[in-house]
């Protein structure tokens, strides 16, 4: 295992820096109005420090193991992954008729429950703290409310222009 750590870590380290490399071509903005090239420089930083941890560790670790069979030893739960990615489907194609916070709480609320069963009052407690919270994070970006429906078509209109 700790040879392919060391791999892992130095592939997504030059993912990470292309992803950082290719965000400075666009617009930082700032912390109150974020511009496109933001989020892309963030999560390119946050996944090189990551990946950065991973191959120090996996560097300085003396324990080894078959990789294999680390990997492979359980059980492949095919109808959780497929369900799961069906879920995320429903998200993408709903999420601008019923509205940002509606939708991911009801992900949220779903993958909790039904994925790896949690009791109703954490599941309920975490989809109302998590859509909440990212929704905060996120801003409104034009899915609050549904607002992506006007006159019960799909308005493919940029933010503050006008839907015809």
């Amino acid at each position: 295992m700790k040879k392919a750590d060391q791999w892992s870590g130095i592939f997504l380290l030059i993912i990470s820096a292309s992803i950082v490399w290719g965000s400075l071509s666009s617009p930082y903005g700032s912390i109150n109005k974020p511009g496109p090239g933001f989020f892309p420089f963030w999560i390119g930083v946050l996944l090189g420090g990551m990946s950065l941890g991973l191959l120090i560790k996996s560097t300085i670790s003396v324990k080894g193991g078959n990789f294999l069979r680390e990997i492979f030893g359980g059980k492949i739960r095919w109808g959780k992954v497929i369900f799961v990615l069906a879920c995320l489907l429903f998200y993408a194609l709903s999420l601008d008729y019923l509205g940002y916070l509606f939708v991911t709480f009801l992900l949220m609320l779903i993958l909790l429950r039904f994925v790896d069963p949690q009791p109703w009052r954490i599941v309920l407690l975490w989809a109302l703290v998590g859509s909440i919270v990212s929704y905060l994070i996120f801003g409104r970006r034009g899915h609050e409310k549904g607002e992506g429906v006007r006159r019960g078509q799909v308005c493919s209109c940029r933010r503050g222009q006008v839907c015809s």
